[in-house]
C-alpha cells in the first residue's frame, strides 16, 4: 500500500431523501433536508438532528446526526479500481454520532490558529508535498495559508498533518462542550455511503455523476491518478465546501475536494478482527481529492499516509459525540 503524497505514492434533509443508483446528480447543490433515518434516530435518542458548534465570532460548524446501523464495508470483486485491502465485511455502528456537514475550512482553521497560536508541521519544517501538474514533490513555503494556488475562506484547509487535525479537534472539544475527534474509517465510509451500496453515492458509473464532486475532470488535464472523469467540474484545485450535491444524509464533499484524515492506524486488511489496540506507521485517509480520478474517489477506497505527512490534497472533517439531552 502506498502512502498518499510522499515519496512512495504512485505519482504519488422536511422529506426523506432517496438516492437512486445511477441517477446522477445536479451540478449545483440543492437545499438538502434530513432523511427519515436521521429524523428517527434523533427522535429515539432525544437528540437534535442538526447542531452548530460556535468557533468564535460569527464562525460556526454545522453537523448532522448520523444514525446507527449496519452496513457492508469494502467493495465487491470486480469494482473498477478495487484494492486488495477492500475485503467486504459487515460493520455495525451501534450509536449515532454527529459529523460535520463540510470539511474544515480555511476560515475555521484560521480561527483555531488565531486563538491558540498553533503552528502546523508544514510551517515548522517550511514545506509540504504538492502536485505541480506533473509530479509530486516537496514545495518550499507550501503550507495551509499559502498552498501554492488561490484559496478562499470557504475552501477546505490543506497542508495539515494528522497531528494538526487532532490538535484542531482537541481545541474544538472545548468549544463544543463534548468530545470532538476524527472519524474512524468505518464511520467515514458508513457516512459516505449513506445507505448506498454502489461505488459512489450517485451509482456505479463515475461519469453519470455529472460533476457531483470536485475530482479530476477533463478540465484538469494530466492528474495524479492518471485518469479523469468525463465531465468538467470547473475547479482546477480545491472548491469551496458544499459546491456540489450532498449525499442522502446531507454530507458534502465526501467524494473529492480533499482526502480526509481518519482516526485509525492503517492495516492491510480492514476486515481483520481486532483483538486490541492497533498501531502502526501510517494513518488512514479517505475520499480522494481534487487531483485524483474516479478510482480513487470511490466510497470504499482506502489510502495510507504517515501522521506527519501534509499535502495540498489532504484535509479533514470532525465528529462530535452524540449524548442525549
Amino acid at each position: 500500500m502506498r502512502a498518499v503524497g510522499d515519496h512512495v505514492t504512485a505519482a504519488m434533509a422536511a422529506a426523506a431523501v432517496v438516492v437512486v443508483v445511477g441517477s446522477g446528480c445536479r451540478e449545483k447543490p440543492t437545499s438538502r433536508v434530513l432523511s427519515s433515518e436521521q429524523k428517527e434516530a434523533a427522535r429515539q435518542a432525544d437528540l437534535d438532528p442538526v447542531i452548530e458548534v460556535a468557533l468564535g465570532g460569527d464562525i460556526r460548524m454545522k453537523m448532522v446526526l448520523v444514525p446507527p446501523g449496519t452496513f457492508t464495508m469494502g467493495s465487491p470483486p470486480g469494482e473498477p479500481g478495487r484494492g486488495d485491502d477492500e475485503t467486504q465485511h459487515e460493520v455495525s455502528i451501534p450509536r449515532p454520532f454527529y459529523l460535520a456537514v463540510h470539511e474544515v475550512t480555511q476560515r475555521q482553521f484560521a480561527r483555531f490558529v488565531r486563538q491558540t497560536g498553533y503552528v502546523t508541521r508544514a510551517e515548522r519544517d517550511g514545506w509540504s508535498y504538492a502536485w505541480d501538474g506533473k509530479t509530486w514533490g516537496r514545495r518550499a513555503k507550501a503550507r495551509w495559508r499559502t498552498p501554492g494556488f488561490p484559496q478562499r475562506g470557504a475552501d477546505p484547509v490543506v497542508c495539515v498533518s494528522w497531528n494538526d487535525a487532532v490538535a484542531f479537534c482537541e481545541w474544538l472539544s472545548g468549544k463544543a462542550g463534548a468530545e470532538v475527534r476524527l472519524p474512524t474509517e468505518a464511520e467515514w465510509e458508513y457516512a459516505c455511503r449513506a445507505g448506498t451500496t454502489s461505488a459512489y453515492f450517485w451509482g456505479d458509473d463515475p461519469d453519470s455523476g455529472g460533476a457531483c464532486c470536485n475530482g479530476a475532470g477533463r478540465d484538469e488535464g494530466a492528474v495524479a491518478a492518471g485518469t479523469t472523469f468525463a465531465w468538467q467540474d470547473g475547479h482546477r484545485h480545491t472548491a469551496p465546501v458544499g459546491s456540489f450535491e450532498s449525499n442522502a444524509w446531507g454530507l458534502y464533499d465526501m467524494h473529492g475536494n480533499v482526502w480526509e484524515w481518519c482516526a485509525d492506524w492503517y492495516r492491510d486488511d480492514a476486515a481483520a478482527p481486532e483483538t486490541g489496540p492497533i498501531e502502526g506507521a501510517l494513518r488512514v485517509v479517505r475520499g480522494g481529492s481534487w487531483m485524483y480520478g474516479p478510482r480513487q474517489l470511490r466510497s470504499a477506497k482506502r489510502h495510507a499516509s504517515a501522521p506527519s505527512n501534509r499535502t495540498t490534497g489532504i484535509g479533514f472533517r470532525c465528529v462530535r459525540t452524540a449524548d442525549a439531552r
